[in-house]
């Protein structure tokens, strides 16, 4: 067999890639005609990916380009230290120049530092609590890097957790403010906790309502899917039937990350057994493979769990619902409404449990299946 062509779990570009041609071009038309966008989706749907590749392109027409990742960040003085090194890395500016820099910090006092490359750093020090006049400056800095003609493009990965860096400051309200006021930049936010963004963003009452062109990114179309491992499994030599195929986007939901995972361990499979003509027993093995090697994940996932939310989470891995009528709720034997409702809030929190077309689901659906195993093997 040839090398294995499938790749999942770091950001995925190149051949590799799953291509996803029209919200690729939506998205890179829209920052292009300077569009602020949400892009939203569950986890492992391709987003980051996806976007990294907007951004490659943006950089070749010599576009300057920051990612953020919202859910690395554990404090506002965090942020503040983060995001103002990370916007002033996008220009080479010496010392010099940087330390003209000093004026436009009002709240804050800079320190510059050349790293060994010849390459500036700032940090910054708090003589207090950062404040809302702290807050407009750092994020006022890459207006102040980029021209009308060449927009900086600022990408906010996992956008809704800005609303934990603070339980002093209005946020939502401070960002809105100082983004709907810059011309020199675009912003592309991303996010998998859907129903916080949606809130965020569609919500009338909130500060960033219609502030951005929303795009749902959803699973692929399953005749694309197909295709894709097609030509994956051509590249390994290996010969995959049809039904195997279908199985396949089966077993991984469709979800592109867990389709690419699920086709790299049919080729293993493949090379184990020294088969090049793979059927649904083989993809069946290859399932079970990626549920047995990540078991210890699930029990850690699990363990914390409340009686009632372990219910829930089985009753969702055997049947995923838009609601939890009174006939479903007795076949899987759930508790009250009112406590299926209470399990679902730390589920969806917890990322376990997603919502797809308003239908509650396990996210994970090696997850699911590992929970669909029975609890004991007869002797």
């Amino acid at each position: 067999m040839n090398k294995n062509p499938f790749l999942f779990g770091p950001i995925v570009s190149g051949d590799a890639f799953y291509d996803r041609v029209e919200i690729e071009h939506q998205l890179f038309r829209a920052v292009g005609s300077g569009q602020n966008v949400l892009l939203y989706a569950p986890r492992r749907y391709g987003k980051s990916s996806l976007v990294a590749r907007v951004v490659e392109s943006l950089r070749r027409e010599g576009r300057a380009c920051l990612y953020f990742d919202m859910m690395k960040v554990n404090s506002l003085e965090h942020f503040l230290q983060s995001y103002a090194s990370a916007a002033l890395a996008l220009k080479s500016r010496t010392s010099r120049s940087l330390g003209a820099l000093g004026k436009f910090f009002r709240g804050l006092r800079p320190k510059i530092t050349i790293g060994d490359q010849g390459e500036p750093s700032l940090s910054l020090d708090f003589s207090s609590p950062p404040d809302t006049r702290t807050l407009e400056d750092v994020l006022s800095l890459p207006e102040s890097l980029g021209s009308p003609e060449k927009r900086v493009v600022v990408v906010f990965d996992e956008f809704q957790e800005i609303g934990r860096l603070s339980s002093t400051l209005p946020l939502e309200r401070i960002f809105r403010s100082v983004i709907q006021q810059q011309r020199n930049v675009n912003y592309i936010y991303l996010g998998s906790k859907t129903h916080l963004l949606k809130r965020m963003f569609c919500d009338a009452a909130r500060p960033f309502y219609q502030s951005a062109l929303v795009i749902e990114m959803e699973k692929p179309p399953r005749d694309e899917s197909v295709a894709f491992l097609r030509r994956r499994f051509e590249l390994a030599g290996v010969n995959v039937d049809s039904g195997a195929i279908e199985s396949i986007v089966d077993g991984s939901e469709n979800i592109p990350y867990y389709l690419q995972a699920l086709g790299y361990e049919v080729c293993e499979v493949a090379e184990y057994s020294g088969k090049d003509d793979i059927g649904a027993a083989e993809v069946t093995e290859a399932l079970a493979r990626c549920v047995r090697r990540m078991s210890g994940v699930f029990e850690t996932a699990i363990e914390p769990l409340s009686a009632n939310q372990r219910i829930v989470l089985a009753a969702l891995a055997i049947e995923p619902t838009p609601r939890f009528d009174e006939a479903y709720r007795r076949q899987h034997g759930l508790p009250t409404y009112t406590s299926i409702m209470s399990a679902l809030k730390v589920l969806e929190a917890t990322g376990l449990v997603m919502s797809v077309r308003k239908e509650r689901r396990v996210a994970n659906p090696f997850f699911a299946a590992w929970l669909r195993e029975p609890a004991f093997t007869a002797s």
